[in-house]
C-alpha cells in the first residue's frame, strides 16, 4: 500500500479521504469485499503507516479477519 497522493498514486477526493485511518478503512474495505481470509499485507516507506493501521482495523471486534503477516518495508513512524 501507498499512502493515497503519494508514489504512483494520485490524490483524489477531498483532505478527509487523506487521513491515515481513512485510508486503512480503504483496505479494510477492501479485504472484506473480496473476501480475503489468508492474506498478507505489505506496506512501503510512508504506506508502512497504511499497512499497519489497516492491520490494526482489521484485528479488532468479532469476526475479525487477521491478516496471516503484515510486512513493513522502509518504516516510517508515526
Amino acid at each position: 500500500f501507498d499512502y493515497l497522493g503519494t508514489g504512483q498514486n494520485e490524490r483524489t477526493g477531498n483532505v478527509e479521504e487523506l487521513s491515515i485511518e481513512s485510508q486503512g478503512q480503504v483496505v479494510t474495505g477492501l479485504v472484506k469485499s473480496l473476501g480475503l481470509q489468508n492474506y498478507v499485507l505489505y506496506g512501503s516507506s510512508f504506506g508502512t503507516t497504511v499497512a499497519t493501521v489497516a492491520a490494526s482495523q482489521l484485528s479488532r471486534g468479532s469476526g475479525a479477519i487477521k491478516p496471516k503477516m503484515v510486512i513493513l518495508d522502509g518504516v516510517v513512524s508515526r
